[in-house]
């Protein structure tokens, strides 16, 4: 067995790294300040009944997100969402894989966790150049290193990792156990990418015969819609009205902004210097790297506001406050010369944005709080008009995974609220970016899961049913010319229908066998017939995503056993891995399937 796992520690390594995330920035956790009072029954999840606290996942999300930071990322709204979201996964999955390995009693003992250390180590510590001779691991030297007393520390973090993780590695194995490579799966995956084949062809496509009228009957729509029912399922679809309070910069905002581009322009015009300041105030982020230094550049560089001030000062100059989209700009003229027949202006600049000030996010804030209590004490229109705040609709919509709530925004907490509520309920207030603003909902309308009427998809029916006809007439007209195509003239055929019925002939590039074949798309039977036929001979009628086929096969490589024996080995590995991830996939995707999973984020998070 540890021969097994030894062969498959990459594979298992990677799988378990999700499902100890949580695990790991708990323990690195331990320093976690919280801005708020955790409480016994804050409770952000269930998962087969086990609890998942919220101090304990605020602590790995915080972690999660440091740890992006240190990586040099910075790391705003959107990705942390994506963070949060990654936490929860990974506490989901090993809360199932736990009680999988308690289920199936697998435990490990201190003689198999040592033997796992000594014997296996991780391909980080086998890249590490201190522990190779000549390029190679050493296990000498490894084992050198977990001898010596200075290393304790070392040994008992790789101790507690590795009782952690062994279990869910051996339950891994267990699954590799089902994963068997036959000889003849090998020849295939290596036909596969290797042995490719040239065809010539007869395309005869359906748009061909859009022109021809067929008639498709109320019967034949009503049959179509009985037998095809599933396809028009309608999920189940809610509708909240709504309140946006936006959170952009207000008039006064825009005067704080005015009022310190003139300050720093008298700053300036006292002798202040100018790249202190650049890097004191600027908010273009270039401006730590170049100190607001923007080179030269010529009339079509720039936005036209700037452009226009910039020519029209000359060296020397500092002029502003001038705005454009990106805010408001200071520029100091440096330099003008014209090259190469082109004017161009050496300059710098502090750019300042138009920001909303926290006294305008505060007093949104407070009135999208005002707003929502006062709504839940005497109702959400009477609330609108007593605060003189203007009430909007959203239009029927489905649970998806964006989030997006239709007029509001992008916000999944706030799409769990909607789901999660009953008619009449009035939401907290959220917290949205792209708008940015401040949004309080009621649920309006549930409308239950059924299926579109007919009359609905009515249209649609017809023009697949009409599809439908049209291929088979393109069908039957092209086993017409099957005896004449075995002929392989197919240009000539082409050349004689082209204008009629868009019949198409060419050859293809040489191609493996799964693969898009290049002017054919995607078209299994035309793939299957070309590494099939013998060379030279020509196909029956095939079928393909853009209609009917003849081909004719002009050449294909042979099978080389000798390089297939060479790529033998590496192979099985790649056909092993991928069978061992998708039963391992589909395996869990079953646990999580029938496992009972509440997530409660809902109630905690307004943003």
């Amino acid at each position: 067995m540890m021969t097994k796992l030894r062969s498959f520690s990459k594979f298992f390594l990677y799988l378990l790294v999700v499902a100890f995330i949580a695990l790991m920035v708990f323990e690195w956790g331990a320093d976690f300040n919280g801005g708020r009072g955790f409480q016994a029954n804050d409770v952000i999840g269930v998962v087969n009944g086990q609890e998942i606290k919220l101090q304990l996942y605020e602590t790995a999300v915080s972690n999660a997100v440091r740890a992006e930071q240190q990586n040099g990322a910075t790391v705003d709204a959107a990705q942390e969402s994506q963070i949060r979201n990654r936490v929860w996964e990974s506490m989901v999955q090993e809360i199932l894989l736990s009680e999988q390995v308690e289920k199936m009693g697998i435990n490990v003992t201190d003689e198999q966790v040592s033997e796992d250390i000594i014997n296996n180590p991780d391909p980080q510590t086998r890249q590490n150049p201190a522990l190779q001779t000549n390029g190679v691991f050493d296990p000498v030297k490894y084992r050198q290193i977990l001898a010596q007393p200075g290393n304790a520390q070392i040994l008992m973090m790789m101790e507690q990792d590795r009782r952690a993780n062994l279990p869910f590695r051996r339950l891994v194995d267990f699954l590799a156990q089902s994963v068997v490579v036959t000889e003849q799966e090998l020849r295939d995956e290596y036909a596969d990418q290797n042995v490719k084949a040239k065809v010539a062809y007869l395309h005869i496509p359906v748009a061909g015969f859009r022109s021809d009228s067929v008639k498709v009957s109320d019967a034949e729509i009503a049959a179509y819609y009985e037998e095809n029912k599933d396809d028009y399922k309608a999920e189940e679809k809610r509708q909240v009205k709504y309140i946006f309070l936006a959170t952009s910069p207000t008039a006064a905002d825009t005067a704080l902004v005015y009022e310190d581009a003139n300050y720093l322009i008298s700053k300036i015009n006292e002798g202040e210097d100018f790249v202190a300041l650049v890097k004191g105030h600027s908010d273009d982020p270039t401006a730590a790297r170049n100190d607001g230094d923007l080179g030269y550049f010529d009339r079509n560089t720039m936005v036209k506001e700037f452009t226009d001030a910039a020519f029209s000062a000359a060296p020397g100059a500092v002029i502003g406050p001038v705005k454009t989209q990106f805010g408001l700009h200071i520029i100091k003229i440096h330099d003008k010369k014209v090259e190469d027949g082109v004017e161009k202006v050496h300059a710098s600049h502090i750019l300042l944005n138009f920001e909303t000030s926290v006294g305008t996010l505060d007093e949104r804030r407070d009135r999208a709080e005002e707003f929502a209590e006062l709504a839940g004490d005497i109702g959400f229109d009477k609330a609108a008009d007593s605060l003189k705040v203007e009430v909007q609709e959203s239009v029927p919509f489905g649970d998806n995974r964006l989030g997006a709530i239709p007029g509001v925004g992008r916000i999944r907490t706030g799409m769990d609220w909607v789901f999660h509520s009953e008619k009449g309920a009035v939401s907290r207030v959220y917290s949205l970016k792209q708008p940015d603003g401040y949004a309080v909902m009621q649920l309006i309308d549930i409308t239950p899961e059924g299926f579109r009427p007919m009359e609905d998809v009515k249209n649609l029916i017809t023009t697949r049913l009409e599809t439908q006809k049209r291929t088979e007439l393109a069908r039957q007209w092209a086993a017409g010319l099957a005896s004449e195509a075995k002929g392989g003239d197919f240009k000539a055929l082409a050349a004689q229908y082209n204008s009629t019925r868009s019949v198409r002939a060419d050859t293809t590039d040489t191609f493996p066998r799964k693969a898009i074949i290049p002017g054919l798309g995607r078209a299994a039977g035309v793939a299957e017939a070309a590494f099939k036929l013998p060379v030279g001979s020509v196909s029956d009628l095939l079928e393909g995503d853009r209609g009917f086929y003849f081909i004719k096969v002009l050449q294909r490589d042979q099978f080389n056993e000798e390089t297939f024996a060479e790529k033998r080995s590496s192979l099985r590995n790649t056909l092993s891995q991928r069978k061992l991830q998708t039963v391992y996939q589909n395996w869990y995707n079953t646990l999580k399937d029938n496992a009972d999973i509440q997530d409660l984020r809902y109630k905690f998070y307004t943003s």
